[in-house]
C-alpha cells in the first residue's frame, strides 16, 4: 500500500487503498499509527468501521489498541472503539437523587459503592456511570476465591515456549485496578474499573492494600516486570456494586465506609417503577395480544408491593427488599414463550406462572431465611387466588418445596411450658421462679445442698452463704453478683439481683429470674439496642455438668443468637481459621507450583499434563465446624418460636444467623453429631495466640451445642460461659439512650426554625474535674448538649415500682455533682416504674425530674412519651418556641389559609402570624376553627353572632401585646369533646429569634 510519504498516511492515501485495508489487518494498524490527522482515524474507524471488519465487536485487538494509543485520536473516537459491542442502555432508570449523588461522589475522587437489594439496577447503572464519567471501563465480577491479587496484582507462573520445549517462568500479573490504571495511562483516557458483587468476596481481604493507596495516591500498588510503577491515578474511577438484600451498611468493615462513597439504590418512586413495568410490557408484549398488559401490570405491582411492603392476605410484613429490574426478565420470557406453538402459545396463563417460577421466586429464595420462605410461599398462594386469569401455582409450588426441604433440614421441637413464679417451693429437680430483685424460699433441701451449690459454681462467701458472680464479657475486670443463697438447715433463701434469665442453682435445678417489666418490652429493647450495634452487658453461668433437661435453651436463645453474631463479627473482621494443604495433580491447565522433574517424566511417557503442587485452603476444622453446628441449632429454635416474637428485628437476626451458616457452608465447613468428640476436645488454647478473637463465638457455640445435645460442658482450661443472664441495668441504660436520641430527633423534625439543629444526645460523657489527673473522672449516663454547653444531664435508674431515686443519697449526690460540673440546671432520673415528679432545688432553682411512664404498667410507648415531654420542657427553657411547636404537633394550627410549614416564618413581622390588623387576623382564626377544625360547627355562620364574640375575645388578648415585637400563633385544641382556641404570643429578640412565649388559652367557640 502506498502513502504520500514514507511514514505518514493522508486521507487520500487511505481512501485510495481501501481494498488493501479491508484485506490486510497489518496495513490498517500501519495506517493508524502513521495517520497525518484525526480525519484519517475518523474515516478508518467511524466511517469504514475497519476495527469491526477485522476484530469483530468484542475485545481490544491490535487495531483498537493502535487507535487508543494514537495521540491524534479524539476522546470520543477512543470511546467508540473501546465500547464496541457494549449494550449498556442510554436511558438511566435509577432515581434522580441516586444519579446525582453517584456523579457527585465520583467527582470528589472517592471510589463509589452502589449498594442495595437485588434487582435495583446496580450493575447497569455502574456501567452507565462509567460511560458518562470516563471514556472506557472494565467490568470484573467478584467470586469467593478472590484475593488482593485479583485487585492489585501479584507474581504468577507462566509457561513459555512451544509444545515439548516449554519452560516455567514467573512474571507480574496485573489485577483489576492496576490494569485499569495502566490502560488509563497507556491510552491517555479517563478509565473506570467496575468491581461487581463485591459481597461475594472477603471485602477486608481483597481491599486491604487498596485502602492505603486510596488515602495516599503516591503509594505504589505494584511494579511491572518492565520496572513501571502503578499508582492510583486521578483518571481512574473505581465503582463497586454490593448486594445488600440481607445486610445493612453498619455491618460492613469501617475501612470501606470510611474510604468509599456509599450510594444506596433501593426505593423507586411509584410512578417511576410503574413506568418501567409499562415500558417493558409494551416493548416485549405490545404486539402479542395473548395476555392483557393491564392485568400483568397489576400483577407486577401486587407482587412487588407484597415482597417489599407486605400484604394483608399473605404475610406478617415485608418479606425482603427486592428491586423492580427482575420483572424485565419476566416480560422477555413471555415474549419468547408466546410466539412459539411448541412453547406456551396455547397456554399463555401458564407461561406467567412459569416466568415467575424461573426468574422471581428463585431469586427470592436465594437470600431467604426460614420465616421468609414461609412468607414467600403464602404470598404466591394469595396472588394465585387474587389473579385467577394467570396460573401462579408453579411459583407457589417451588416455594412450598423449598419450605419442606428447609423444615426437614432444621427439624422440629415441641415447645415446653413455663411454670409461674411463686414465693415458696419444695426442693426438686426443675425450675424455680424468682422475681428480679426478689426473694424465694425453697424447703426440703438435702444435706448435700452446699456441695451442689458449689458444683453449680456458687462461691461460699460466709458460713452457709453462697453467691454466684459472673465477669462481664466486655470488661474482664468487672464482676456482677447474680444470685445470693443463704442455707438454713433444709431451707434455702434465694435473693436475685437486677439480672433476668436462667441461672443454675444445682446440677439438676435452675432459677428463672423474672423481670419487673414484661418480657415483650425487654426483647423489644434488646432488639433495638442490637440494631444500633451497642454492647449489652451479658452475664453468664458456668455449664459444668449441665444437661439439656436442666437448661431450656429455647428460653434464652435470642440472647445467645445476638452473642453468636457479635462473636462472628469479630471473626469476620480478623479472618477465619484455616489450614493450607498441599496435594499433587497432573493438569492440562497448570496452576500452583509445577514440578519440573515430574513434568518432564510425564512428557517422556507421552503424557502432556504438567505435574503441579497445589496449595489448597481448608476451613473445615473443629473451631469452624463447632460454629456451624451451633448456628444450625439456633436456626431450629428460631423456626420453632417465630410465632412468639412478632418483631421485624427478630427476623433480621434470624436472617443474619442464616447468612452466617451459609457463609460457613460456602467455605466448605460441615458439622454433625459424628463430630461431637472433636467439639468436646477442642478448646481455645488449641488455636494460635493471635486467634483470641474466636473467644466469644466459641464459648457461645459450645454452650449451644452442650445444651442441645444433653452432654456435659466441653473441656477447656477456662469455664464455659453461657449468656443466659441479661443485666437489666445495662439494657435499660442503653435503651434509654436510644429513646433520648429518637425523641430528640423527633423534636428537631418539629422545630420549624431549626434552633435545635446542633443539639445532640451524648452517652456517658467523661468529666475530668482536675487537669493532669485523668484517673479522676465522673460519667453520667446521658447528657443533652449543644456544642460545649450542656442543656440537661440524666441518669438511668432501673428501680423497682414505687422507689424514688431522689431519696437515694448516693444517686442524688452523683447527679448533683454532674450538674455542677456541667453547669446545667436541668437534671433527670430515668426509671421504668417510678412515679413521675418534678422538684425544684431551693438554693439554685435547678429542676430535678423523675422521668417515668405515668401508667401502672411499663410500656415502651409510654416511656418514649415521658422522655419526649421532659426534653420539650428542658429544651424549652433555652428555646421557648418549642412549647408552641409541641402544641401544634399535638393539636392543630388554627389560622385560615396557612399550614404548619408556615411556622418557619414564626417571627416575621409581616408574616402569617402578624396580628397588626387584628380584625382580619381574628377572622382568619375563627374561620379556620369553625369551617375546618370543629366537629360541633359546620361554618362560622353557626356561631353566636357569626363568631363575633370569639373574635372580640381574641382582639382583647392581642391588645396586650405590641405587634411590632410580637407574633401570635393560634392553636385549636380538642379534649374530651371540648373545643378551645389557645393563643401563643411569641416575643422577638433583637436578632429576630423567639425570646419568650406566653399563652392565653381556653377561648371557646359560641
Amino acid at each position: 500500500m502506498s502513502s504520500s510519504s514514507e511514514d505518514s498516511y493522508s486521507l487520500e492515501d487511505v481512501q485510495g487503498n481501501l481494498d488493501v485495508l479491508r484485506a490486510i489487518e497489518d496495513k490498517v494498524v500501519e495506517a493508524i499509527e502513521g495517520a497525518e490527522s484525526a480525519e484519517v482515524l475518523e474515516y478508518l474507524v467511524r466511517e469504514q468501521q475497519l476495527d469491526l471488519h477485522h476484530e469483530g465487536d468484542q475485545g481490544i485487538g491490535r487495531i483498537r489498541r493502535a487507535v487508543l494509543e494514537s495521540p491524534k485520536a479524539s476522546q470520543d473516537l477512543k470511546r467508540t472503539v473501546i465500547t464496541r459491542g457494549d449494550d449498556t442502555p442510554e436511558s438511566i432508570l435509577v432515581p434522580d437523587e441516586v444519579e446525582r449523588n453517584a456523579k457527585t461522589a465520583l467527582r470528589t475522587g472517592k471510589p463509589v459503592v452502589l449498594y442495595g437489594p437485588t434487582g435495583t439496577g446496580k450493575t447497569t447503572f455502574a456501567k452507565q456511570l462509567a460511560l458518562r464519567h470516563c471514556v472506557g471501563y472494565s467490568l470484573h465480577t467478584a467470586t469467593p476465591s478472590w484475593t488482593a491479587k485479583d485487585i492489585i496484582g501479584g507474581i504468577g507462573p507462566s509457561l513459555t515456549g512451544s509444545s515439548g520445549y516449554r519452560s516455567l517462568n514467573y512474571e507480574t500479573e496485573l489485577g483489576a485496578v492496576s490494569e485499569g490504571v495502566k490502560r488509563a495511562r497507556d491510552f491517555n483516557i479517563p478509565y473506570a474499573v467496575i468491581l461487581d458483587e463485591i459481597t461475594r468476596a472477603d471485602i477486608s481481604q481483597i481491599f486491604g492494600p487498596l485502602y492505603t493507596a486510596i488515602e495516599n495516591r503516591n503509594q505504589t500498588l505494584i511494579e511491572t516486570d518492565d520496572g513501571e510503577t502503578i499508582e492510583l491515578d486521578e483518571d481512574v474511577s473505581i465503582i463497586c456494586t454490593m448486594n445488600m438484600s440481607d445486610r445493612t451498611v453498619n455491618e460492613l468493615d469501617n475501612a470501606i465506609t470510611r474510604r468509599f462513597a456509599m450510594v444506596e439504590l433501593d426505593e423507586y418512586e411509584d410512578d417511576d417503577r410503574r413506568s418501567l413495568f409499562e415500558g417493558w410490557l409494551e416493548s416485549n408484549l405490545g404486539e402479542i395480544p395473548l395476555l392483557g398488559n393491564d392485568d400483568l401490570l397489576e400483577l407486577f405491582e401486587a407482587d412487588y408491593d407484597g415482597i417489599n411492603n407486605g400484604s394483608e392476605q399473605a404475610s406478617r410484613g415485608p418479606i425482603m427488599r427486592f428491586g423492580p429490574m427482575h420483572y424485565r426478565d419476566v416480560t422477555v420470557f413471555l415474549r419468547e414463550a408466546l410466539q412459539d406453538e411448541s412453547l406456551y402459545m396455547d397456554a399463555p396463563e401458564e407461561a406467567v406462572g412459569q416466568a415467575f417460577r424461573t426468574f422471581i421466586v428463585p431469586r427470592l429464595l436465594n437470600s431467604a431465611a426460614f420465616p421468609q420462605i414461609e412468607q414467600i410461599e403464602e404470598h404466591y398462594r394469595a396472588l394465585n387466588k387474587s389473579f385467577e386469569m394467570f396460573d401462579l401455582a408453579p411459583a407457589a409450588d417451588l416455594a412450598s418445596r423449598e419450605l419442606e426441604a428447609e423444615r426437614r433440614r432444621m427439624g422440629s421441637y415441641e415447645q415446653s411450658s413455663i411454670s409461674d413464679p411463686d414465693e415458696s417451693y419444695t426442693y426438686q429437680p426443675g425450675t424455680f421462679s424468682v422475681p428480679e430483685r426478689g426473694k424465694i424460699r425453697i424447703e426440703g433441701c438435702p444435706p448435700s445442698i452446699g456441695d451442689q451449690l458449689r458444683r453449680a459454681s456458687f462461691e461460699q462467701e460466709a458460713a452457709n452463704v453462697f453467691v454466684k458472680t459472673q465477669e462481664s464479657l466486655d470488661d474482664r475486670d468487672k464482676e456482677y453478683r447474680v444470685v445470693k443463697v443463704r442455707v438454713d438447715g433444709p431451707v434455702m433463701h434465694v435473693t436475685a439481683r437486677d439480672n433476668v434469665g436462667i441461672v443454675t442453682l444445682t446440677p439438676r435445678s435452675k432459677l428463672r429470674i423474672e423481670p419487673k417489666i414484661d418480657w415483650d418490652e425487654i426483647f423489644d429493647m434488646l432488639l433495638a439496642v442490637h440494631g444500633r450495634k451497642r454492647t449489652i452487658e451479658y452475664h453468664g453461668i458456668p455449664l459444668d455438668e449441665f444437661r439439656t433437661k436442666d437448661v431450656d435453651l429455647e428460653d434464652v436463645f435470642l440472647i445467645l443468637a445476638i452473642n453468636y453474631l457479635n462473636g462472628l463479627e469479630n471473626i469476620h473482621r480478623n479472618g477465619f481459621v484455616r489450614q493450607l494443604e498441599t496435594r499433587r495433580a497432573d493438569l492440562e491447565q497448570p496452576r500452583g507450583v509445577i514440578d519440573i522433574e515430574q513434568s518432564l517424566l510425564n512428557q517422556a511417557e507421552g503424557r502432556a499434563k504438567q505435574h503441579c503442587l497445589l496449595k489448597e485452603v481448608n476451613y473445615d476444622n473443629p473451631a469452624n465446624s463447632l460454629l456451624h453446628y451451633a448456628g444450625t441449632h439456633l436456626l431450629r429454635l428460631f423456626r420453632q418460636y417465630e410465632d412468639k416474637y412478632d418483631h421485624q428485628a427478630y427476623y433480621h437476626i434470624f436472617s443474619q444467623v442464616h447468612e452466617e451458616v451459609r457463609h460457613l457452608e460456602q467455605l466448605d465447613v460441615t458439622s454433625g453429631r459424628r463430630r461431637i468428640p472433636e467439639y468436646r476436645r477442642f478448646s481455645l488454647p488449641d488455636l494460635p495466640k493471635q486467634r483470641h478473637y474466636y473467644r466469644q463465638a466459641t464459648e457461645v457455640a459450645k454452650a449451644v451445642v452442650a445444651s442441645s445435645l444433653g452432654t456435659p460442658a466441653m473441656e477447656g482450661d477456662r469455664e464455659l460461659v453461657v449468656d443466659y443472664v441479661l443485666n437489666m441495668e445495662s439494657l435499660f441504660e442503653q435503651y434509654s439512650q436510644i429513646a433520648i436520641e429518637d425523641e430528640l430527633n423527633a423534636i428537631k423534625v418539629n422545630d420549624y426554625i431549626d434552633q435545635t439543629e446542633n443539639v445532640s444526645a451524648v452517652r456517658s460523657p467523661t468529666l475530668k474535674p482536675f487537669d493532669r489527673e485523668s484517673q479522676v473522672y465522673h460519667q453520667p449516663d446521658h447528657a443533652v448538649e449543644e456544642g460545649d454547653q450542656t442543656l440537661a444531664v440524666l441518669d438511668s435508674k432501673y428501680y423497682a415500682e414505687g422507689k424514688d431515686p431522689v431519696k437515694s443519697g448516693g444517686s442524688r449526690s452523683r447527679l448533683f455533682s454532674y450538674a455542677y460540673l456541667l453547669d446545667t440546671a436541668q437534671m433527670g432520673f430515668l426509671t421504668p416504674l417510678g412515679e413521675p415528679r418534678t422538684r425544684t432545688v431551693s438554693q439554685t432553682g435547678a429542676n430535678l425530674q423523675v422521668i417515668s411512664p405515668a401508667t401502672d404498667d411499663f410500656s415502651l410507648e409510654e416511656y418514649h412519651g415521658s422522655i419526649r415531654d421532659y426534653l420539650y420542657g428542658a429544651l424549652g427553657t433555652v428555646y421557648p418556641a418549642l412549647e408552641l411547636f409541641k402544641a401544634v404537633e399535638e393539636h392543630a394550627l388554627c389560622l385560615d389559609q396557612h399550614e404548619m410549614a408556615d411556622l418557619s416564618r414564626l417571627t416575621d413581622s409581616d408574616g402569617p402570624f402578624d396580628f397588626s390588623n387584628v380584625h382580619e387576623f381574628s377572622l382568619r382564626v375563627v374561620n379556620a376553627a369553625a369551617d375546618t377544625l370543629s366537629n360541633q360547627y359546620r361554618s362560622r355562620s353557626d356561631l353566636e353572632q357569626g363568631g363575633k364574640w370569639t373574635r372580640r375575645q381574641i382582639k382583647t388578648q392581642c391588645e396586650d401585646y405590641l405587634p411590632q415585637k410580637t407574633t401570635c400563633v393560634p392553636v385549636f385544641r380538642r379534649e374530651d369533646d371540648r373545643e378551645r382556641i389557645d393563643l401563643y404570643f411569641v416575643t422577638r429578640g433583637e436578632d429576630g429569634s423567639p425570646l419568650d412565649v406566653s399563652v392565653a388559652d381556653d377561648f371557646r367557640l359560641l
